[in-house]
């Protein structure tokens, strides 16, 4: 398990966080919460073969997202707004 996380204040743009499938082994996951609440996006995307966006956390909110790593591609666990 590894936690990225996206602290209050940080962002002054949209923000694209690219997963690199190297040194992942199936099973991992990563859980990258966000705490700023800045009027940009924070899109993850998957950095492996089947490359594709997982998940936009939406402005203005706290969020959070858990992506899984298959072996090969990172895969959308789930994703969630925090009050």
């Amino acid at each position: 398990r590894r936690c990225r996380r996206i602290p209050t204040g940080t962002l002054v743009a949209n923000l694209t966080l690219t997963l690199s499938p190297s040194n992942a082994a199936a099973g991992d996951w990563i859980e990258i919460p966000r705490f700023d609440t800045s009027a940009f996006t924070v899109a993850i995307v998957n950095g492996g073969p089947a490359a594709s966006t997982l998940v936009t956390l939406p402005a203005n909110v706290r969020s959070y997202a858990r992506v899984g790593f298959n072996g090969t591609d990172y895969y959308l666990r789930d994703s969630h707004l925090m009050l």
